[in-house]
């Protein structure tokens, strides 16, 4: 499989944006969109709340779905999470 294949096939299913909102509404949409998806797909969550870094690693503890990615970029937090039950 070439490198583009891969990141075709493992590119996050949905994006939810939940820029210029507070807590709780990142976790709020996080976790209807997620709800949504099957097992095993991911989506992206781009949010600029601050806490949005702890809320969303809290989170996926709490839940148990897989963070699989998490970082900034200016003020915008992007988080990948896979859903795993």
């Amino acid at each position: 499989m070439t490198t583009e294949q891969n990141t075709v096939a493992t590119a996050p299913a949905r994006v939810v944006d939940a820029r210029n909102v507070l807590c709780p509404t990142p976790i709020v949409r996080l976790t209807a969109a997620i709800r949504e998806l099957p097992v095993g797909a991911s989506l992206r969550l781009i949010a600029t709340d601050p806490g949005s870094d702890a809320d969303v690693r809290a989170w996926a503890v709490e839940s148990g779905h897989e963070l699989v990615e998490a970082g900034r970029t200016g003020g915008e937090y992007h988080f990948v999470v896979r859903r795993t039950h």
